[in-house]
């Protein structure tokens, strides 16, 4: 029936190691359409009409461009498993909207934008 199914599918550590990824996955999901969507609107009322949002927006795929090469080098030279990076790359992407729960500034802007830049490198 689909009660045991349910209750079979439930039970298997698998079911919750993908539960997990997906939650992570989501909150990544989230911050990567909290820059594009919201961070400018949230800048430009927090900072004013003439607050500079698309310069520290530009930070980003900068420093995608300069770090992913750099991180991928030395994460093979480690032999660090493609899953382990993967979610640990996840993990520090998704966590970076923290930097503007810390610091409501243009410092904690350009640390959100850093953070979320290295996670995607990563």
């Amino acid at each position: 029936t689909m009660k045991e199914a349910m209750k079979e599918v439930v039970g298997q550590r698998r079911f919750w190691r993908l539960a997990a990824v997906t939650l992570i996955f989501c909150g990544v999901r989230m911050t990567f359409r909290h820059l594009d969507a919201t961070f400018p609107k949230y800048f430009t009322r927090t900072f004013g009409p003439q607050a500079p949002f698309e310069l520290i927006l530009c930070i980003n795929p900068i420093v995608t461009m300069v770090a992913t090469p750099l991180v991928t080098s030395w994460l093979m030279r480690k032999k660090v498993p493609y899953d382990q990076a993967l979610l640990v790359g996840a993990f520090v992407s998704g966590a970076s909207v923290f930097c503007l729960a810390a610091w409501e500034s243009f410092s904690g802007a350009i640390a959100f934008v850093l953070t979320l830049s290295i996670g995607e490198a990563i």
